[in-house]
């Protein structure tokens, strides 16, 4: 959202999902799709309140994404379950980045297609173990079953490789 009032010195948007900020010109993500009525109430110093409002100001659309990474580094201390935190910038787990998913399926094979991990969980994904071991630095198979919100299913086959 993009704020022209002038003079204000405190602000209150309502950006008709629930969600209410006070930043000066704030950026929002739906997370359900449909059409939002968004409203700002400028105050000035002098505690006058001006309101503006607009009906069906955004329509956010239900659709969904996916971002595979090509390699990674697991980490040799030890098996870590492959918990998946959001903004850890490690790169110690191999997982997709991916937003509006319904279903997700990460099977993980070796180069003769040993199948060695498999999560249905977005925030699980392959720490490079096998049976508590650290797997050898080479090249792996990834398959991925995916169904996003808008009822679009997909699968993403590739390699990944592991690091050490």
């Amino acid at each position: 959202m993009y704020n022209l009032s002038s003079f204000a010195a405190t602000y209150e948007w309502n950006l008709g999902d629930g969600t209410i900020t006070n930043d000066e010109n704030p950026q929002h993500y739906y997370t359900e799709p449909g059409f939002f009525d968004i409203s700002l109430i400028a105050t000035s110093v002098n505690n006058c309140k001006d309101t503006f409002r607009i009906v069906s100001a955004v329509e956010a659309l239900a659709q969904g994404s996916i971002k595979i990474p090509n390699a990674f580094t697991p980490n040799p201390g030890g098996p870590n379950g492959g918990l998946v935190i959001a903004g850890n910038l490690d790169n110690d787990v191999f997982h997709p980045i991916i937003y509006g998913a319904e279903t997700y399926e990460l099977n993980i094979f070796n180069k003769w297609g040993e199948l060695l991990f498999v999560s249905k969980d977005i925030n699980i994904g392959w720490d490079g173990y096998y049976r508590d071991k650290l797997v050898q630095q080479d090249v792996y198979v990834y398959k991925i079953q995916v169904t996003f919100v808008d009822g679009n299913s997909e699968t993403f086959v590739g390699d990944i490789t592991l690091i050490r």
